[in-house]
């Protein structure tokens, strides 16, 4: 990193905006970056509250590294506040409806099947793995807090 920084300083850069350019300051400008300030990816298995169960769905949110082979399920403060502070294009975001009862379909899908919490939660699934391929790996078990 402090090579990076040298070079920086030594390079007698034309367009200042050149510098921002090359591969080694941004890569250095992304290490520098202090972790706590994004929070760090933890994985935050949010569990529903009594009004989402009365409600019969919960949202959930989930990030992933283009890299990575698995989603990492984090809070709704975070999806929303400190995403942003994450390095561009590196990650990507969903956001979730998750069912907690049969019987509902707020998204009026046309499904061949039983509109069970089960289904429903399958079946958005495989509509955000096109967005985020990692979700598939994350979540499998599609009952998961059903009640």
């Amino acid at each position: 990193m402090n090579e990076q920084k040298e070079e920086f300083e030594k390079q007698p850069y034309d367009n200042p905006e050149d510098a921002l350019k090359s591969p080694g300051i941004v890569y250095g400008k992304l290490m520098e970056d202090d972790p706590t300030e994004t929070g760090n990816l933890v994985s935050s298995i949010v569990i529903p509250k009594e009004k989402d169960f009365e409600k019969g769905f919960y949202k959930r949110f989930f990030i992933a590294r283009y890299d990575s082979t698995d989603a990492v399920e984090v809070t709704e403060d975070f999806y929303k506040k400190k995403y942003k502070k994450l390095a561009k294009g590196i990650y990507s975001k969903v956001e979730l409806r998750w069912y907690l009862r049969d019987n509902l379909n707020f998204e009026r899908k046309k499904m061949l099947v039983a509109i069970t919490a089960y289904n429903m939660n399958e079946d958005n699934v495989t509509v955000a793995s096109k967005d985020m391929p990692q979700l598939k790996n994350t979540l499998k078990d599609f009952d998961q807090f059903v009640g």
